[in-house]
């Protein structure tokens, strides 16, 4: 972003001048990226300016509740990565909930303290509920069966916990499962977001200076 800002802002104004001079007929995209590359030369500290004061104020309302309750809802329905949080709050919920069902924490108490461990608003909000549930009488099992971010596979171990009388134990192996899931999650979320951003770059400069070169080679084919 910092070499696209330069580009834009510093470079490009340089061949921009060239063109004038020769009053070449420019295409479309050169146009565009002239126009823009005009504006942030003028006015590049204006946009800094725009940015930081965007910047700010985004981060204040992240930091607020309503902003916590659309960042984490956002971030649960973006592709791989909605996976990779579920999987990293579930392995954290079933570590945390084991650990004290083994030392012989009530199940609310447990419950209340394995929520504020977790990280996600929304899967917090979820678990709450999921308290209600329990200290109304219903199973711990059951009450996770009605929440979405719960997948199968806890439901049906804690299920065999209860039956068995073993909570702790059948939550630490759910535990065990969802890291090893979320070390493979993370590897193939790099794996992904690396080449994507080098693409993106590419993109964005080949764009860049592709409408800069167009009207460079009519120039030439002008001068021969």
């Amino acid at each position: 972003c910092v070499t696209i800002f330069i580009l834009v802002s510093f470079v490009f104004p340089k061949f921009v001048v060239i063109f004038n001079d020769f009053d070449a007929s420019l295409p479309f995209i050169t146009t565009i990226v002239i126009g823009i590359s005009d504006f942030m030369g003028r006015f590049w500290w204006a946009v800094l300016i725009v940015l930081g004061l965007f910047g700010t104020a985004l981060r204040t309302y992240i930091q607020s509740d309503a902003g916590q309750l659309a960042r984490d809802g956002f971030l649960l329905k973006v592709p791989v990565l909605n996976s990779l949080i579920q999987r990293y709050e579930m392995a954290k919920f079933a570590r945390t909930l084991g650990t004290l069902f083994d030392n012989g924490v009530p199940v609310l108490q447990a419950l209340s303290i394995t929520r504020d461990t977790l990280s996600n608003r929304l899967i917090k909000e979820d678990i709450a509920a999921i308290e209600t549930r329990v200290a109304e009488g219903v199973s711990i099992s059951s009450s996770l069966k009605a929440s979405p971010y719960f997948p199968p596979l806890i439901v049906s171990m804690l299920a065999v916990g209860e039956e068995s009388g073993q909570l702790g134990s059948a939550t630490q192996r759910v535990a065990d499962a969802y890291e090893v899931e979320v070390d493979r999650a993370v590897k193939a979320f790099t794996a992904l977001l690396e080449p994507l951003i080098i693409v993106f770059m590419g993109v964005v400069v080949g764009f860049l200076v592709i409408a800069m070169l167009l009207p460079m080679l009519t120039l030439s084919s002008q001068v021969r």
